[in-house]
């Protein structure tokens, strides 16, 4: 709303466009990269990862929290700080979201509602892991899936990132 009534407001929406766009051109190319470093074999050397300290930071909350005797409230604070730790891998789909939404003030229901599905789409397949572990999947399962079928979502996660950028540019 401050953006809209600024006299500026024409030149700081085509700085936010190009910049998202930029963003999400490089997030693209990124995941692109690192879909065709998984398919070599070459794991260690993808671009789009938690830095070792951070997920030194996460593992270790996540063996304090597990030991606790009151889980729940442990989940709760394991889910807030892997949250807060993740954030740099989170981010690259909430700020050209949020940037986008800002955009499209005449059709800000419709953005909070692409915001609803996005955010019901992150965790759905959280939700999916832990009911299947829950129900008797072993955990060295679902990695070994989740490790045989990394190509195909850094595939998929580059193709929504530059399908992203076209749609923003044009």
């Amino acid at each position: 709303e401050l953006l809209s009534s600024i006299q500026v407001y024409g030149s700081m929406s085509l700085i936010i466009k190009y910049t998202t766009f930029a963003l999400v051109l490089i997030l693209g190319l990124f995941n692109l990269h690192d879909a065709i470093k998984f398919k070599q074999g070459k794991e260690k050397e993808v671009s789009l990862k938690l830095p070792k300290a951070l997920r030194r930071k996460i593992q270790n909350r996540v063996k304090v929290q597990t030991k606790k005797s009151k889980l729940i409230l442990g989940a709760f604070t394991l889910g807030f700080f892997v949250s807060t730790f993740e954030l740099a891998c989170t981010g690259q789909m909430y700020v050209p979201t949020l940037i986008y939404m800002l955009q499209i003030s005449s059709a800000r229901m419709k953005a909070i509602s692409y915001l609803l599905l996005y955010n019901l789409m992150f965790i759905l397949p959280l939700i999916l892991v832990f009911l299947a572990v829950y129900f008797g999947l072993a955990q060295q399962s679902v990695i070994n899936t989740f490790r045989k079928n990394l190509f195909a979502i850094k595939l998929l996660t580059a193709l929504l990132f530059l399908g992203l950028a076209i749609f923003i540019l044009f």
